[in-house]
């Protein structure tokens, strides 16, 4: 009899948690959000190419490219809240080319982010971006982060774009992530805070 309840009472405990699991699959990303203050929530660690972060389960694989540069660079994205994640990584190799186009004395990872950002520029309609800033104190990777903003050509209206630049040793090679985000002025206001928590977790 005793076995029976242990057993009864692990059968609720699954059958409980599965219905957790369905209630939150079934709601829209934004419900999530707006429930969780505009934080993200349900976070899972994901990993690319020798870094891992964390994102909200919600961010499925978007076989879109048309926002990166490198071709294994990889895309996450939600449609209910209008929000793409992309991590891309350069090489030592790549820095020193992105260098020499741009004529660039200061460090690799000022340059492959102001780079990037030329790039991303030069793919939008009036384009603009704000001053290089360090990425928050306690941030596990050196790095260093813009916004920008512009009309793209996935969306109906102009585009805020978060974007950072990390390095990392992998291997004995120090590798250079550009993360970002691309998501609509009406959620980049809440959604800067994530954001910047993203890529100071990173390691």
């Amino acid at each position: 009899m005793k076995n029976q309840a242990v057993y009864t009472s692990l059968i609720l405990l699954i059958l409980l948690f599965s219905s957790c699991q369905r209630k939150t699959a079934d709601k829209d990303a934004r419900a999530i959000l707006e429930e969780a203050n505009f934080n993200f929530s349900h976070k899972k660690r994901s990993y690319h190419q020798g870094v891992y972060f964390f994102l909200p389960e919600y961010l499925k694989k978007d076989y879109s490219v048309g926002h990166l540069i490198q071709d294994d660079g990889l895309s996450l994205s939600n449609q209910d809240i209008s929000l793409h994640f992309s991590i891309e990584r350069f090489n030592e190799e790549d820095a020193q080319d992105f260098r020499f186009a741009q004529n660039w004395n200061k460090s690799n990872v000022e340059a492959v982010q102001n780079f990037y950002l030329a790039k991303r520029g030069s793919s939008l309609t009036n384009a603009s971006s704000a001053i290089i800033n360090e990425n928050p104190k306690g941030s596990r990777l050196n790095g260093i982060h813009q916004f920008m903003s512009g009309k793209a050509t996935f969306f109906a209206e102009n585009a805020m774009y978060f974007i950072s630049t990390v390095e990392k040793k992998v291997d004995g090679q120090t590798y250079y992530y550009v993360i970002q985000f691309v998501t609509t002025p009406e959620l980049a206001a809440y959604l800067r805070d994530d954001f910047l928590q993203t890529v100071k977790n990173m390691y």
